[in-house]
């Protein structure tokens, strides 16, 4: 018995050690942006070499698509790390969840465009939702006729843990498979490199509310 807590005393340092040096290389990753080394997390026009910007545009012909519409995609993971996988992603470009704001308009964001129809006309936090939405439905449909449903997982990796500068939420059906990918997705990591969807949907619709409190007390300011 002691053995085995010093070995499991061991791993718990061990995973602690993991999770300090991971949260140190994203205050990093971070600090670099705010020095203009690496580039912000922005909204900006579709890069020439974005993978997922490309498979998009691929969607009609793309067998791993599961649902497309004006604003947003679900497809398959090519690499799947759970029982189901699915990634959703907006058409419009957004690098990462760090890029949403529910304070507003921000530059980049052109009226009428794949922005709009993504946000339906609600901003950031009710895109969030609606991606939300679909990988909720991605998962039952696959398990309509099953007498039991799985448990799932939805969330976002954060710079600088994200494979692909394009948002894309992912949508689990577990238990993660192989069962270390647990920490790839939260696990040890935590919130450093993985953030739960109804963590950013809260943040976003906290930012909205202050964001109206603040035009109205403007507005009422205004009127004095």
């Amino acid at each position: 018995r002691a053995r085995r807590a010093r070995a499991r005393g061991s791993r718990d340092r061990a995973r602690g050690a993991e999770a300090g040096g991971m949260g140190l290389t994203a205050w990093t990753y971070e600090l670099f942006q705010s020095w203009n080394i690496l580039p912000k997390d922005d909204r900006v026009a579709r890069p020439k070499t974005c993978e997922f910007c490309a498979k998009i545009a691929s969607s009609a012909r793309d067998e791993t698509f599961v649902h497309a519409d004006d604003a947003l995609v679900v497809f398959e993971d090519w690499k799947p790390a759970a029982a189901r996988h699915y990634l959703v992603c907006p058409r419009e470009h957004i690098t990462s969840a760090n890029a949403l704001s529910g304070a507003g308009r921000r530059e980049g964001d052109d009226d009428g465009g794949d922005g709009d129809r993504a946000r339906g006309g609600g901003g950031d936090a009710a895109m969030a939702r609606r991606m939300l939405e679909l990988g909720k439905e991605a998962i039952a449909r696959d398990y309509a006729d099953a007498t039991t449903t799985p448990d799932t997982k939805f969330g976002f990796h954060l710079p600088p843990f994200n494979s692909v500068d394009h948002l894309h939420m992912h949508a689990f059906a577990l238990p993660f498979d192989p069962p270390w990918k647990e920490h790839k997705y939260g696990g040890v990591l935590g919130s450093v490199a993985f953030a739960e969807a109804t963590d950013v949907i809260e943040r976003l619709e906290r930012e909205e509310a202050e964001a109206a409190a603040a035009e109205a007390e403007a507005g009422r300011r205004s009127n004095l």
